[in-house]
């Protein structure tokens, strides 16, 4: 995995794969969504590579902020809103026991 990068309640990564894929999730009030350019994630599947984006993304932290003013990728710094990365962490958590991922 490569380029982890936190903007807003969007998170974005690149994974080498069979194929390199652009990854991204979005940390929605309903729950986790993720989009991924391989087969199954342009059919809409929460795939392996979002899967592994989320893990990687719930050990750096899981932090979310609001989205910036300016243009550009950067991480969620001090001031990120601690209620919504703690629902944001109980989501995640929720789909990866869904997908019986430990």
């Amino acid at each position: 995995m490569r380029r982890l990068a936190v903007d807003g309640t969007t998170v974005t990564a690149t994974v080498d794969g069979t194929h390199v894929y652009g990854v991204g999730l979005e940390a929605a009030r309903i729950g986790l969504r993720g989009r991924c350019a391989c087969r199954y994630g342009s059919e809409g599947v929460f795939c392996k590579h979002c899967v592994g984006v989320a893990v990687a993304w719930l050990a750096d932290g899981a932090v979310v902020g609001e989205p910036p003013a300016g243009a550009g990728v950067r991480r969620a710094a001090a001031g990120a809103d601690l209620r919504t990365a703690h629902r944001t962490k109980r989501a995640l958590r929720e789909e990866l026991d869904q997908a019986g991922m430990p």
